[in-house]
């Protein structure tokens, strides 16, 4: 679920893109990680999902340095690592997807020092993390081998000044930014099957070098923070940091070479021409951050207060690889051409706010009450700085009791109750606010260049052939086409303008009366100390979201206008090119539109009207997606030879809507899915969501079997995930444009996730430690094995029953994901 958030020395470094991720730093400089599920207090925010909150490792008045270095060798082929495996074609038995020759390997070594500046006044810590990764991918469906590597470095610096006994000032930076290449090579193909598809990968061999892309993520980070002990009640601290994340795709082909996709029956090449990415782009993120904290200790009080601000910037350039994208496809036998346009651009600001104030009461000696509320703001901008959506005065409450029911700290009882708030995705500045071009158009197949895999000519709207002429592009989305000359006089087969160009008025794309998005959230439970280590505690937790925001499309609603009379035959409202705004589905809807043109039939256009729809004529339902869960936790404190953890989790997720992103159809466009963009595409969607794993057991420990020698376990066993089958809509018209998105097959209903469950999840991963000493250095040696009895179940499938043209799609419930079969790692430490 892409809505958690992870800090590093109180620095927010989650992706605030897409919600998905956050900052890549080596496990060596970290020294503690808090970990939050739920209940967290009024401090953090900005998530309904969980918080990590980690510190990084700080220097001491002892000199310490040493290094690790970690291998993970390819031992597939040794029998020691396990292997993939391949999905096939049930019909033919030929690949579906290649997985058994793929191949990765990588070498980290980790190098620090750490120790006094000014011995009791000034300390650091610094890590150098050198990185050398490889890997091999076969794809049966490009008929490509991707060579992969990157050798990029991680630095980070930890410096802490005691400026007085009572005053601190602390500073981090670090640097995750790397570049991953990726070499293109055409898989020369032999020996096929009678469907024309190779049956195992040795009837591959690796071709020319098609092209080479470079991928840019991570940046430079830092964060500087004092911390005043005003009094022995009152502290304050200071806190500023700034966040980078690069996100460019390029190769030397994105600007010459035009994408071709070639998904006709039989279709000798899947992806002619020399394009290398499909949607270059020239991205990047920057957060910086501010905050103030202070504690302030009255009596039984123990006051907590603060601010956060945040302003997050986004850049982005996007557009299809050559300037358009051809997709030759086939319908009931006619072939058919889909030529599209995308180009968009800009920077684009959010800033977020935050106030919040907590009082833990120690009522009596055995009850404490914690009461806070937080006051959240986000402000997301257009291209042109100006605000798309402002929501204000989002009020969280948390609240939370614990009870020391016997006195005498051995049974602790509590319950907590709280209201998290979630911002708009910059995804949606991006991809709703911003200038974008994307236009789409159907054509009758025509003829195409064998050498480059371009269109030589098409058929148009008249059933005339034309000449495709790529010099002379028209990307007018107000002209008749937007083909190459000669202009074409039809309208085509079909034609879409997702988006023209322009940056949108405000008022067009956002509801008036949106509300943001947020989740309530129920905890109660129980932890019993049983004495010798032991530990037995058990929780229950209801989760509600109990508002979303998601981009929905009005032309439904235009037309049921049109066709009861409120507006006049002569209303056009851009219904069929998706006139996209932000709102809260199950709700009404209020903006202002250009777009219908003639709406009383006079003749004259009307220009900018504002149009107000009950949530009956949009003919969304509400938005639902609940969880409920019982956890059971045994724990089973280290004593110097062993300890054990583990827990038992019965749940459920429910509901129509996933939330932030959505796993079932693979998309990450936070708060932009498809789901709400036509009713017809809600018809029974209500039911088991992809996250809903009924049961999950986890037990971990380690166990020192001599001097030197320990020994670790770590096991997981849980539930698979819900299936569904996707089909096209039998009766709604704009759910049909979206192809097999609907929940139907066969035009019969089929119920959210009614497709039975991927299989029982079930892994082993061993350690092995040795402990001793070198001269002056202290060494761990060690080996982890990772799916010890290589565990091999697919965690995905392919849930489409039908092809976009409503026809038995073959891949349906093929494995599209799979566990990671048995891998080995190797570690040596030397610390001086």
């Amino acid at each position: 679920m892409g809505e958690n958030v992870c800090y590093i020395n109180g620095l927010n470094v989650t992706d605030f893109r897409n919600g998905l991720g956050c900052s890549s730093v080596p496990f060596e400089f970290y020294q503690e990680f808090q970990i939050k599920t739920g209940g967290y207090s009024a401090e953090f925010g900005r998530a309904t999902g969980g918080v990590i909150n980690a510190v990084t490792k700080s220097g001491s008045n002892e000199y310490e340095y040493g290094f690790n270095i970690i291998l993970n060798p390819d031992l597939v082929d040794s029998g020691l690592e396990g292997e993939s495996q391949n999905s096939y074609f049930p019909d033919t038995g030929g690949l579906y997807i290649d997985r058994a020759e793929d191949r990765a390997e990588a070498v980290r070594m980790n190098l620090y020092a750490s120790g006094p500046i000014v011995k009791d006044k000034a300390f650091f810590h610094v890590l150098y993390n050198v990185r050398d990764v490889e890997s091999t991918d076969v794809s049966r469906s490009s008929e490509s081998i991707i060579e992969r590597s990157s050798d990029d470095a991680f630095w980070g610096l930890k410096l802490d000044l005691n400026i007085t006994a009572n005053h601190t000032v602390e500073f981090t930076a670090f640097s995750d930014e790397s570049s991953t290449r990726e070499d293109d090579f055409d898989a020369d193909v032999s020996g096929l099957n009678d469907s024309g598809e190779p049956t195992t990968f040795s009837q591959y061999s690796r071709g020319d070098l098609s092209g080479t892309a470079f991928l840019d993520r991570g940046g430079e980070n830092f964060v500087a923070r004092y911390t005043g002990y005003l009094t022995p009640d009152f502290t304050i601290s200071a806190m500023y940091g700034e966040n980078e994340y690069d996100l460019t795709d390029r190769s030397s082909a994105d600007t010459i070479c035009p994408v071709i996709v070639d998904i006709r029956p039989g279709a000798s090449n899947r992806f002619p021409g020399c394009w290398v990415n499909g949607v270059p782009a020239i991205a990047s993120d920057k957060r910086e951050a501010m905050r103030v904290d202070g504690e302030w200790i009255i009596d039984d009080h123990q006051l907590t207060f603060g601010l956060d601000n945040e302003i997050n910037t986004s850049a982005d350039t996007s557009f299809y690889s050559g300037g358009y994208f051809w997709l030759y496809e086939e319908d009931a036998g006619t072939e058919y051409m889909r030529l599209r346009i995308l180009d968009r651009g800009g920077s684009f600001e959010t800033n977020t706010s935050a106030l919040y104030v907590e009082d833990t009461w120690t009522i009596t000696d055995t009850v404490t009450l914690r009461l806070g509320v937080r006051n959240e703001t986000f402000d997301n901008k257009n291209a042109a700085g100006e605000s798309f959506i402002k929501v204000e005065n989002q009020l969280a409450p948390r609240l939370g009791i614990a009870w020391d029911a016997l006195g005498d700290g051995s049974l602790k009882v509590f319950a907590n109750y709280g209201q998290y708030y979630l911002p708009v995705a910059n995804n949606t500045n991006v991809r709703l606010a911003g200038a974008e071009l994307f236009i789409q158009e159907y054509y009758e197949f025509g003829s195409i260049d064998p050498a480059t895999g371009l269109p030589l000519t098409f058929i148009d709207g008249n059933g005339v052939t034309q000449t495709f002429d790529p010099t002379n592009l028209n990307r007018d989305p107000n002209a008749s086409s937007i083909t190459g000359a000669p202009v074409v006089t039809g309208a085509g087969l079909g034609r879409n303008v997702f988006g023209d160009g322009s940056a949108a008025d405000t008022a067009s794309i956002v509801d008036a009366n949106i509300e943001p998005m947020y989740q309530e959230e129920w905890i109660v439970g129980a932890i019993r100390d049983l004495g010798n280590g032991w530990t037995i505690g058990a929780r229950a937790v209801f989760r509600d979201l109990k508002s979303t925001l998601e981009d929905l499309t009005t032309d439904a609603a235009f037309q049921s206008l049109i066709d009861n009379g409120t507006l006049a035959a002569t209303a056009s409202c851009g219904i069929g090119d998706f006139h996209y705004v932000l709102a809260n589905p199950g709700s009404g809807v209020t903006i202002d539109w250009d777009g219908c043109g003639d709406i009383d039939g006079d003749g004259v256009d009307d220009g900018v009207q504002t149009y107000t729809f009950t949530a009956d004529q949009l003919g969304y339902p509400e938005s639902i997606r609940r969880y409920n869960a019982v956890e059971f936790l045994l724990e089973r404190a280290w004593d110097g030879t062993w300890f054990l953890q583990g827990s038992y989790t019965w749940s459920q997720s429910y509901g129509n809507n996933e939330g932030y992103v959505r796993s079932d159809n693979g998309q990450d466009d936070a708060g932009l899915t498809t789901l709400y963009d036509f009713p017809g595409l809600l018809d029974n969607a209500y039911g088991r969501l992809p996250n809903d794993r009924t049961h999950a057991v986890k037990l971990f420990g380690a166990y020192q079997f001599a001097a030197n020698w320990r020994v670790g376990a770590n096991m997981l066993l849980e539930s698979g995930r819900p299936i569904n089958a996707f089909g096209v809509h039998p009766s709604d018209p704009f759910a049909q444009l979206y192809g097999a998105e609907s929940f139907f097959q066969d035009g019969v209903p089929v119920q959210r996730g009614s497709r039975g469950r991927t299989p029982f999840k079930s892994q082993v991963d061993l350690s092995l430690d040795y402990d001793t000493v070198w001269g002056v250095a202290d060494v761990n040696l060690g080996i982890d094995i990772f799916n010890v009895f290589d565990s091999n179940v697919p965690t995905e499938v392919n849930e489409s029953a039908e092809n976009d043209s409503g026809g038995v799609e073959r891949r349906y419930l093929q494995p599209t994901a799979m566990q990671a079969p048995r891998s080995i790692r190797l570690r040596a430490q030397f610390d001086f």
